[in-house]
C-alpha cells in the first residue's frame, strides 16, 4: 500500500512538474510574443492584400502639382501593373474545390481543425532536424505560409521559424479559415512572374480557376512546392511526376475515388503556347516609385523586400506620383528609337524649384520588361559635372574666389614616360593651355589644370565631407577595397578635382544636386511620389521635400551665370534650346570617354543625362548634347506655349561689374589700350567681392601717352535694371 501510495505521488509530482513547465513554457511564449513580436505590420499586409485590389498611380492632370489630389488621373493602367508580378483576384468560391482540396491534401490535411500551427507535425520536424540534421523544417501550415508570403521572412532558423508558428497563431484568432486560405490561394507563387492560382490557370491552361479538370488543378498545386522545378514549360517531366503525388494525395484523403485518380494520372496536360499572356510592363517612372515606395515602407514600417513588394503588387494603394504626363511622354517616344549602336541612354526631368521628378529614362530602346537595369539609378563616373558641386561652388560661397580670380591654365607637374618623352599632369580637353585665365573661363572651358588648383586651395577631406554630407553621394569612396582586393580611395586628386571616382554617382543623385543652384542655395530630397494611400483609402506615407541650405543665394546665382557661360560659349555650345530660354549647365567624361554626360537647367527644369555602352567601349563627339538638346527643347515648347513672358534665371542678389581679363582687377583705361587688344570683360559678384582695386598690369605695354581718365571705372559697375537700358543684357542674361 505505502509503495502504490509512493508511486502515485510520484506521479502526481511528474503531472505537476509538467504542467508547471507547459504553464510556464506558454506564459513564456505569449511574454515573449508580447514583447518582441509586432502583430500589427502581419495585419496590415494582410488587410491590404485581402482587398484584392490592384495597385493604382495617378499623376496631377492639372499640371499644377499642388497637392490637390482631387485633380490626379491614374496612369494608363494598360501599361502599369503592380509591383513585379502578374496576377487577377478570386474569391475562394471562383476557385475549383479540386485546387482547393489538392491544396490540402498536399500541404495541410489539418488545416480546418488546427490553430494556425499544426503541433503533432512540428515536433516530428523538430526532431528529425536535431538528429538528423536536416536544415529544413517542413510542417508548415497553410496559415504559416501565409504569414511567409506577406511578410517575405524567409530565414531558415529556428528563431524565425518560431515567429512564424506564433504569428500565425495570432493570425487565425483574427480571421477565418476561408479569408486565410482565400489569401493563400491568391499570393502563393506559381512561376512565370505570377502570384495566385487565378492567373496561373490563365497563364499555363487559359483557363479560369473554376474551369481546370482535376489533373490541371493537381499540376497547378504541385508548382507551388518549387515553381521553377515543377514549371511545366522548362521541366515537364518533373511536373507531371509532382502532379501524380498530389493526386495520390487528394486519394489517400478521399477527395477522388479510383476511377477520378485513372484518368487524371493518364492525362496529358495541354498547354498554351508560352508567353501567350501579355506583361504588363511598367513605365520607367512607375518602375522608379515602385522602388522608391518600396524603400520607404522598409524604413518607416521595418518591412521585408519582400513584404514591402508584396504590399505594393497586392496591397490595392493608391500612389500620388510627380510625373508630368506630357515630359514623361517625350521622353519615352524619343528614347524609343534611340536604340541604334548598341548607345545606351538614360535621362531625369525634375522641377527646377521643387526639386521633384517629372520624368525618368532609364535605357534606349523599348521597354521589354520589369526591373531591368536603369541606367539613372546605377553610379556612374560623373566627370567635369563634379566639378561646380566638389570645387567652385564650395569656394564661391565662402568668398575664397570670385569670377574673375585669375589662375593659371598650366600643368603642374611634368614626368618623363619611359620612351622619354614628357607628359604633363593634368591634361586639359582639348589639350591647350592659355595661361592666366579667369574662374570663370576656366569653368566655361572646364580647365583640368585650374580644377586641380582648386582642390589643392580646398584640400580632399574638405571636399570628401562637402560631398558626402551636404549632397549625401554615398558611393563617394574615403577607403575601401575594390572587387580585384586592391585598396582604393577618391579622396586623391583624379577623383575630387577631375570627378574620376572610383564607382560614380548615379545621374539621378547628380541632377538632384544641381538643383541647389536653380533653387537658390537650396537642396531639397528628390521625389517621385507625394503620398501613398492603402486601400481603406488612410494615408501610410506622405513624403515631405526636406530642404537644406547648402549654399547661399548669391553662390547659386552666380554659380548659375557662370555655368550659363558654359552653354553659351563654353564645352556645351552646340545647345539650341538657349535661343528659347535661359540655360545653365556643365558637361562631363570619364576616363576614356566611357560615360558622356550633360547636367543642366533652366528656370522651368533642371535634366541629366548619360549616355555610354553595356561593354564600356568609347563614346566619340557628343550624343548627349544632341538629345538632351531635342528633348528639353520638345518639353520647353509643351511648357511655354505661346507665352511671351519667358523666365529668366534672377541676379538680385549680385553685382556686375567690369574687370580686366589678364588681372581680374577692376579695369582701368589701360586695359582698353593694350597692345593685345581690349582687355575689359563683365562678370557677375556677390556684393562686397566684387574688384575695388585698379588694374596696372597694362601700363609698360602700352605705346600710346597715358589717356584722360574720362574712363571712370567706377561707372563700369552696373545696377541691373541700368544694365537692361544700356542693352548690355545679352540674350539669356548671358554675359
Amino acid at each position: 500500500m505505502k509503495k502504490e501510495n509512493r508511486k502515485y505521488k510520484i506521479i502526481v509530482i511528474i503531472i505537476c512538474v509538467l504542467a508547471a513547465i507547459t504553464l510556464f513554457s506558454v506564459a513564456g511564449v505569449v511574454i515573449y510574443a508580447t514583447n518582441f513580436i509586432d502583430f500589427s505590420n502581419d495585419e496590415a499586409l494582410f488587410l491590404s492584400v485581402k482587398k484584392g485590389n490592384v495597385t493604382r498611380f495617378y499623376y496631377d492632370g492639372s499640371g499644377n502639382f499642388a497637392g490637390d489630389f482631387s485633380n490626379y488621373e491614374p496612369i494608363e493602367f494598360a501599361t502599369v501593373s503592380g509591383e513585379s508580378s502578374r496576377r487577377e483576384w478570386y474569391t475562394i468560391s471562383e476557385i475549383s474545390d479540386y485546387i482547393k482540396n489538392g491544396f490540402i491534401a498536399a500541404e495541410d490535411r489539418e488545416f480546418y481543425s488546427h490553430h494556425g500551427v499544426n503541433l503533432r507535425r512540428t515536433v516530428a520536424a523538430a526532431v528529425n532536424y536535431l538528429f538528423n540534421s536536416d536544415n529544413g523544417f517542413g510542417a508548415s501550415t497553410i496559415s504559416q505560409q501565409v504569414i511567409k508570403n506577406i511578410s517575405g521572412d524567409n530565414e531558415r532558423t529556428a528563431k524565425r521559424k518560431f515567429h512564424e508558428m506564433v504569428r500565425a497563431y495570432y493570425l487565425e484568432q483574427k480571421h477565418s479559415k476561408e479569408e486565410i486560405f482565400e489569401v493563400y490561394l491568391n499570393i502563393i507563387p506559381m512561376g512565370e512572374k505570377t502570384s495566385g492560382v487565378g492567373l496561373a490557370s490563365l497563364v499555363y491552361f487559359g483557363k479560369d480557376p473554376n474551369e481546370v479538370s482535376l489533373s490541371e488543378a493537381a499540376a497547378l498545386v504541385g508548382i507551388t512546392n518549387a515553381p521553377s522545378r515543377y514549371n511545366p514549360y522548362i521541366n515537364y517531366d518533373a511536373c507531371i511526376s509532382k502532379r501524380n503525388v498530389v493526386l495520390g494525395a487528394m486519394l489517400e484523403c478521399g477527395y477522388i475515388d479510383d476511377t477520378e485518380y485513372n484518368n487524371a494520372i493518364s492525362e496529358e496536360l495541354s498547354l498554351l503556347p508560352r508567353g501567350s499572356l501579355d506583361d504588363n510592363i511598367n513605365s520607367w517612372f512607375v518602375e522608379t516609385v515602385c522602388d522608391e515606395l518600396c524603400r520607404d515602407l522598409m524604413e518607416r514600417y521595418n518591412y521585408s523586400l519582400t513584404a514591402a513588394r508584396s504590399l505594393i503588387a497586392n496591397g490595392g494603394l493608391d500612389v500620388y506620383t510627380t510625373m508630368d504626363i506630357n515630359i514623361q511622354t517625350v521622353l519615352e517616344e524619343y528614347f524609343r528609337d534611340k536604340s541604334n549602336d548598341e548607345l545606351q541612354y538614360s535621362m531625369v526631368v525634375t522641377d527646377s524649384s521643387s526639386t521633384d521628378l517629372r520624368g525618368i529614362i532609364g535605357a534606349s530602346g523599348e521597354k521589354s520588361g520589369n526591373r531591368l537595369l536603369n541606367f539613372a539609378q546605377v553610379p556612374r563616373v560623373p566627370g567635369s559635372t563634379l566639378k561646380p558641386l566638389a570645387l567652385y561652388a564650395p569656394l564661391i560661397n565662402s568668398k575664397r574666389v570670385t569670377w574673375s580670380t585669375i589662375f593659371d591654365d598650366s600643368p603642374i607637374e611634368f614626368s618623363e614616360n619611359s620612351d622619354g618623352t614628357v607628359k604633363a599632369f593634368p591634361r586639359n580637353s582639348p589639350n591647350v593651355y592659355e595661361g592666366n585665365i579667369t574662374l570663370s573661363k576656366a569653368l566655361t572651358y572646364s580647365k583640368n589644370t585650374v580644377a586641380v588648383r582648386l582642390y589643392n586651395m580646398i584640400g580632399a577631406d574638405e571636399i570628401y565631407n562637402h560631398l558626402k554630407n551636404d549632397y549625401g553621394f554615398d558611393t563617394v569612396i574615403k577607403s575601401g577595397v575594390n572587387a580585384e582586393g586592391k585598396k582604393i580611395t577618391d579622396l586623391s586628386v583624379s577623383p575630387l578635382a577631375l570627378g574620376q571616382l572610383s564607382y560614380g554617382i548615379p545621374l539621378r543623385s547628380l541632377t538632384e544636386a544641381y538643383t541647389a543652384f536653380s533653387n537658390d542655395g537650396r537642396l531639397a530630397a528628390q521625389r517621385s511620389y507625394i503620398a501613398c494611400t492603402d486601400s481603406s483609402g488612410k494615408t501610410i506615407i506622405r513624403k515631405e521635400s526636406n530642404e537644406k541650405q547648402i549654399y547661399s543665394k548669391e553662390c547659386a546665382q552666380l554659380m548659375t551665370q557662370m555655368l550659363m557661360r558654359v552653354v553659351n560659349s563654353g564645352t556645351a555650345s552646340s545647345i539650341r534650346l538657349k535661343e528659347i530660354c535661359d540655360v545653365a549647365g556643365k558637361t562631363g567624361t570619364s576616363g576614356n570617354s566611357r560615360d558622356k554626360l550633360f547636367i543642366g537647367y533652366t528656370p522651368y527644369y533642371s535634366a541629366g543625362i548619360w549616355c555610354g555602352y553595356d561593354t564600356n567601349r568609347s563614346v566619340y563627339g557628343s550624343p548627349q548634347l544632341y538629345a538632351w538638346d531635342d528633348v528639353m527643347r520638345e518639353i520647353h515648347k509643351i511648357k511655354l506655349g505661346s507665352s511671351e513672358e519667358i523666365a529668366t534665371f534672377s541676379t538680385s542678389k549680385l553685382i556686375y561689374s567690369a574687370y580686366c581679363k589678364d588681372s581680374g582687377k577692376l579695369f582701368s583705361p589701360d586695359c582698353l589700350l593694350d597692345s593685345d587688344g581690349d582687355r575689359l570683360e563683365y562678370g557677375y559678384f556677390i556684393k562686397g567681392t566684387e574688384p575695388q582695386e585698379c588694374c596696372d598690369a597694362h601700363r609698360e605695354n602700352n605705346s600710346q601717352e597715358k589717356t584722360p581718365d574720362i574712363y571712370n571705372a567706377s561707372k563700369f559697375v552696373i545696377p541691373d535694371e541700368d544694365r537692361k537700358k544700356q542693352g548690355l543684357l545679352f540674350k539669356g542674361n548671358g554675359v
